[in-house]
Order: C-alpha cells, then structure tokens, then sequence
C-alpha cells in the first residue's frame, strides 16, 4: 500500500518542474505498487502525460458519463478503465458522477 509519506516524497524528488510529467510518474507507480486499474485524470498535458507513461497504445470508448466527457478501456493486455478530463466540460458534480461510475464498473 502507498501512504501519503511515499507520494510526498515522490514529488519532492521528481519535482514540480514539469507538473504533468510528476503526476504521471506517480500515477504509474501507484498502479504499479497497487494494482488499481480504475483512475480519473484531469487536465489535457496530465492527460496526455500520463497516457503515454502507462505505456497506453489506444483506449475504447466506454460510456459518456456527460457529454464530451467518456469513461474509457485501455486496448492493453492489463485493461485499465480510466476518465480523461480536460478543459471546461462538465459539470460541477462530474467528478463525482466519474468515481461513482468507476466504483460500478
């Protein structure tokens, strides 16, 4: 399990420098260390940053959780079911529609 004390310490050591390229690092040895294979991100460089760490080659559309806004599936060998969240779409309870859909699936 990662505690707050390892995520801390991975962003002072990576740095803020490159905002996107430390939440992608972190994502990735998050899913690594734990297993999860459900996430929500928010922000288009975040977004891309962190697709292209996970190594992610296409992803399938799942289900429009509010217009613009789709859950999608990784085409990997270990699936993943993640949001991708960018610029001003949704609404303000989105994130809360996008975890409570996660949870579901």
């Amino acid at each position: 399990m990662i505690d707050g004390l390892e995520v801390s310490s991975a962003v002072v050591v990576l740095g803020f420098q490159k905002n996107a390229s430390t939440i992608a690092e972190i994502t990735f040895r998050v899913i690594q260390q734990t297993g999860q294979n459900h996430f929500i991100i928010a922000f288009r460089d975040t977004s891309a940053a962190v697709c292209q760490r996970l190594g992610l080659k296409g992803m399938s559309v799942w289900i429009e959780i509010q217009p613009g806004l789709p859950s999608c599936v990784s085409i990997s060998e270990n699936k993943l079911m993640f949001v991708l969240k960018s610029g001003s779409f949704g609404t303000p309870v989105f994130f809360e529609m996008a975890i409570n859909h996660l949870k579901e699936e």
